[in-house]
């Protein structure tokens, strides 16, 4: 337990220094770019997460977590060969002293700022929805579509690593040819979550397995195309001093919401309705959450009316 709580600290601690670490190499319009370049790292990993289990199958438990463990030692040793800390706010015209502000300046910051409020409630509303969805998309193919464990792993791996990179990968190329104006990328992350909710409400509404998988596909590609922009957002609208502050407070109320609220209100509501709908209570409970991808996209809709205003301010 302990050792598992430690891996828990060193996920958490690990996004926030980096996006403050890659917002100081990168400039306010490159930022949406590099961050959906580091984003890669959540779809590629999903994919070798969900593959493990074929490492699982043949070796043991044990083997699998050997197997996904030992990179991340290497990869440490060579960041910290390799990475020098740059000036702070170095591309910004206000570079600022290593000094990094307490929680306390950042939250009475974000207070004076709604434009920030929005990025954390449409970032938390974001993630309820299409992490949430996600979550529970596995036992949804079994339950529903009558998959095997084995092979709703193995759809979902390939949609995650493969659409999800690819998605990424042309949101990267995209960004610094959109990202002319401070409202760009808000309207453009509102587009994203609101046309992947369409798909998402086809998904988990059909009872034909084709329609579903390819809904899917389109699903949850387009929502990790949203990270960068969504990261970068909050990076630029805070103070370097705040940066890896801001990014925590993100995180934190994502967390709250896909990891929190997500697994247990969908977990408690199947379960209710589980005697009188049977396998298909999955389904019922998780069309209320289909729909919450428009609440998240009306949230970056109005960053995007508020930008040129607050990013002044």
């Amino acid at each position: 337990m302990f050792v598992r709580i430690l891996v828990g600290i060193g996920e958490a601690g690990g996004t926030p220094p980096s996006h403050s670490l890659i917002s100081d190499y990168f400039t306010r319009r490159r930022r949406a770019f590099a961050l959906s370049i580091y984003s890669i790292g959540a779809s590629l990993g999903s994919m070798i997460g969900a593959m493990s289990g074929h490492i699982a199958g043949a070796w043991g438990w044990r083997a699998a977590f050997f197997t996904l463990g030992m990179p991340g030692v290497l990869i440490a040793l060579l960041i910290f060969v390799t990475v020098r800390e740059p000036g702070r706010g170095r591309l910004d015209g206000t570079r600022t002293s290593t000094a990094a502000s307490g929680f306390r300046a950042t939250w009475m910051f974000t207070r004076r700022h709604p434009t920030l409020i929005h990025c954390f409630v449409g970032g938390a509303v974001f993630t309820l929805w299409a992490w949430g969805l996600m979550w529970w998309a596995p036992s949804f193919l079994i339950r529903s579509h009558h998959l095997t464990l084995t092979a709703a792993a193995d759809t979902l791996s390939l949609i995650h690593g493969v659409g999800g990179t690819i998605a990424l990968i042309i949101t990267s190329l995209v960004m610094p040819l959109i990202a002319r104006g401070p409202a760009a990328v808000p309207f453009f992350t509102c587009t994203i979550i609101a046309a992947g909710t369409v798909p998402s409400i086809i998904a988990f509404t059909t009872s034909s397995t084709t329609a579903a998988v390819s809904m899917l596909w389109i699903f949850i590609p387009l929502s990790y195309c949203t990270f960068g922009p969504t990261f970068a957002l909050v990076q630029n609208l805070v103070p370097p001093e705040m940066r890896s502050q801001a990014a925590a407070l993100l995180l934190f109320h994502a967390n709250i919401a896909n990891l929190v609220i997500a697994p247990q209100v969908v977990g408690i509501l199947s379960d209710a309705l589980a005697p009188r709908f049977g396998a298909e209570s999955l389904r019922l409970a998780l069309l209320p959450l289909t729909l919450t991808g428009f609440w998240a996209a009306a949230h970056f809709w109005i960053i995007g009316r508020r930008m040129q205003p607050d990013s002044k301010a």
